[in-house]
């Protein structure tokens, strides 16, 4: 026990990670639907359009973060202007919103 390592842990708060929200509210969706269950089905759906409908603060960052994990696979430079845009936009965002 003296010779093991602690490993450290990435501290992630799925309760502000859109991305995640939006991925997790689509998996249960679709279980819903091929389970039919329509009560739960609607639930999310109403969810999803309400707080995921264009022009939402929600959507914005989901979109933000769409675009820089597209541009992984494009050069440096690109990349680094996709970031830098992604950070300058986000940075309009209302925190208590995106909250």
């Amino acid at each position: 026990m003296a010779n093991q390592k602690k490993s450290k842990k990435l501290k992630h708060n799925k309760k502000r990670n859109t991305a995640f929200l939006f991925e997790a509210l689509v998996k249960e969706l679709t279980k819903a639907s091929i389970a039919s269950d329509t009560d739960r089905r609607i639930t999310i759906s109403k969810v999803l359009k309400e707080h995921f409908k264009k022009g939402s603060v929600l959507y914005k960052e989901l979109e933000l973060y769409r675009a820089v994990n597209e541009a992984k696979d494009t050069d440096r430079i690109t990349a680094e202007r996709i970031l830098a845009e992604a950070k300058r936009v986000y940075s309009n965002l209302s925190r208590e919103d995106v909250f």
